[in-house]
């Protein structure tokens, strides 16, 4: 007798590869195993191709509905969904569009996906309290170095070599006249961010992302200050950093010598 493993595995692989027989355990009383089967497998491609389809609007709307279509067909068959939980699926497509050939030479798009994906992310990242401001003005200044941040999991940072800000903004259903976007124009580094449940995108300096990527790793303060005084020698991020830890970007902090608050 088959295991419920062995019947899971063998039905999921006849659902995502058509050209392997019907298996015999696939019962069906007016249509035969196969139809039975192949009304099946349509049930999970439709489900998946829709989803897909959620997450990736801005993709779906610049390569059009029938090639986003084939392209979504195609990496079902060889990505299949390893979750049960379908708001998983999809996290792999940037890497797929750089080499399904209809969409190979289309250099900006994985970064436009990329960026819908980390938006689908953040619309289902924790919420997190606000930053004990008292407890940071508290520190004494010599500790201000050997503090480490921790960012919000509703936030994401994001650079590219396209202009993919613009290209999603010009992409949204209340453009009707989308202006033209020159590729050439230079590359972006963004703060993607869940704030009062909006998806937000802020245009950061290299200097800003330097810093607020230095402190995503972990970085002391000190060290991450000199990172982004490094490509940026006249930043000023005192105020940057207030202004993020408003905005909720910076939830806690902790000192070199414990958990939160004095040194």
């Amino acid at each position: 007798m088959r295991s419920l493993r062995e019947v899971q595995r063998q039905l999921g692989a006849a659902v995502f590869d058509a050209s392997i027989p019907t298996p015999d355990f696939v019962l069906a009383a007016d249509l035969t195993s196969a139809q039975r089967l192949a009304i099946y497998r349509g049930s999970i491609y439709g489900n998946l191709r829709a989803a897909l389809g959620d997450v990736y609007p801005v993709v779906k709307r610049l390569i059009g509905a029938a090639c986003f279509d084939s392209a979504a067909m195609r990496f079902i068959q060889e990505t299949p969904s390893a979750s049960g939980d379908i708001h998983h699926f999809g996290a792999e497509y940037s890497q797929f569009l750089r080499i399904f050939p209809a969409t190979a030479d289309l250099i900006y798009l994985p970064d436009v996906a990329r960026l819908e994906w980390q938006m689908h992310e953040l619309y289902y990242a924790a919420e997190t309290p606000a930053l004990d401001i008292a407890a940071l003005a508290a520190l004494p200044e010599h500790a201000h170095g050997n503090l480490t941040f921790t960012l919000t999991p509703a936030c994401r940072l994001m650079a590219s070599a396209y202009p993919i800000d613009r290209i999603w903004h010009e992409n949204q259903p209340e453009v009707t006249a989308p202006e033209e976007i020159h590729l050439g124009a230079g590359g972006v580094q963004l703060l993607v961010r869940r704030r009062d449940g909006v998806i937000e995108l802020q245009l950061l300096s290299h200097a800003a992302y330097v810093l607020l990527e230095q402190l995503h790793g972990d970085a002391y303060f000190a060290d991450a200050l000199q990172a982004a005084l490094a490509v940026q020698p006249d930043f000023d991020a005192v105020p940057f950093l207030l202004h993020q830890i408003q905005l909720g970007t910076l939830v806690d902090f902790r000192s070199a010598h414990n958990n939160h608050g004095a040194p």
